[in-house]
């Protein structure tokens, strides 16, 4: 079917010249401009819908512009052509291929002409969907670190016992021996005491330092009691009251969630006692058939959390949340200046979470 806009059977000559004015005004502009009528047909195009399509001017003219864009986007432009409007929709160009671009269009009063401009943006999208791809290199690469992160600490928790607390305590025990010797003078015996005593010190610091890397409770007797032993911590050095609010005597999860959520609550600790200000912290800890639940809750000034944002809170709160979400869970941040922040996490836990750990103790 051909179809061109109709054309007056005389023109004026100072028609003509606005006409002529006019089409040079049009094909100065590098985007696609265009009027289309009521109907569904260009009845004006610039130079540019040639030169970015590919098509003739006539293979354009003689078609609706609806055949040109792409399946999924013809409702949304049918409706917004009609409206003034700014949206984004591909076009297919005569090779076959689809370009992304960015139209504005305008209806004149009546209703019976549509003015638009649309100006292509694969570099943009292109971009867009290189940013995308680093960002899941990023999430991966903050995962990997977490993995990472968890495995040294566990290596150097077993060193730290097995072989520097392990000679402390040999250590001492010779020393004892030497205080139970008739033959060590009251001088000797009270410097063989200090030294004693500062082993003794070596000892318990080198003990607490392997439980605030990896604490053997975590593995051995479970999450709970391992959160109940760093709030203890966190009371006695930074005057903090740590309230546990759980109901499980044990929870029975995987050691890779376990981990996870332990280092969690205390990487949250931690932010609590630099940037909070804080007097009181509130866990909250809870396991379900399916899934367990972590809230962390501070009385201390908060922040605000701008809107629409994913993410708040620095690198911290970010790499919390990639931790989380690599375990099938979402994190919750609620927080506001002068009423404190709320963080909560759930966590499917059940035929997942046993088979990664089926998997890691295979590799193991």
């Amino acid at each position: 079917m051909n179809r061109h806009p109709p054309l007056k059977a005389e023109s004026t000559p100072w028609e003509n010249l606005e006409r002529e004015q006019y089409q040079s005004f049009f094909s100065l502009i590098p985007d696609l401009a265009c009027i289309c009528s009521a109907d569904g047909y260009f009845s004006y195009l610039n130079p540019a819908w040639e030169e970015t399509l590919g098509y003739t001017k006539e293979e354009l003219l003689s078609r609706c512009f609806s055949e040109f864009v792409h399946p999924d986007d013809k409702a949304l432009t049918s409706v917004r052509m009609r409206q003034r409007a700014r949206f984004v929709n591909h076009y297919r160009c005569r090779d076959g291929s689809y370009r992304w671009f960015e139209w504005n269009t305008a209806p004149n009063p009546d209703g019976t002409e549509t003015f638009a401009i649309a100006r292509e943006m694969n570099d943009l999208v292109q971009a867009q969907d290189a940013l995308l791809v680093h960002q899941e290199q990023l999430r991966l690469l903050a995962i990997e670190l977490s993995v990472v992160e968890e495995r040294e600490r566990r290596r150097i928790a077993s060193e730290l016992h097995d072989e520097i607390g392990q000679t402390l305590a040999l250590a001492k025990i010779r020393l004892h021996d030497n205080l139970c010797n008739e033959q060590v003078t009251t001088g000797c015996a009270r410097r063989v005491q200090h030294v004693s005593e500062l082993v003794e010190k070596t000892i318990q610091a080198v003990r607490t330092l392997t439980f605030q890397i990896s604490p053997p409770l975590l593995y051995e007797v479970g999450l709970k009691a391992a959160v109940e032993w760093l709030s203890e911590q966190f009371e006695a050095e930074h005057g903090l009251k740590i309230v546990i609010d759980s109901r499980e005597s044990r929870m029975r999860l995987g050691e890779e969630l376990s981990s996870t959520l332990y280092h969690v609550v205390r990487e949250l600790l931690v932010n609590v006692v630099k940037h909070a200000g804080a007097r009181t912290v509130t866990i909250r800890l809870r396991q379900m058939a399916h899934r367990v639940e972590l809230t962390v809750k501070d009385d201390g000034g908060g922040f605000e959390i701008p809107a629409g944002a994913e993410r708040s809170g620095g690198f911290g709160l970010f790499n919390i949340r990639q931790r989380i979400q690599h375990l099938g869970g979402v994190v919750k941040i609620v927080a506001e200046p002068g009423h404190g922040v709320e963080v909560d996490l759930t966590v499917p836990v059940g035929k997942r979470t046993a088979n990664r750990q089926a998997k890691k103790q295979e590799k193991g």
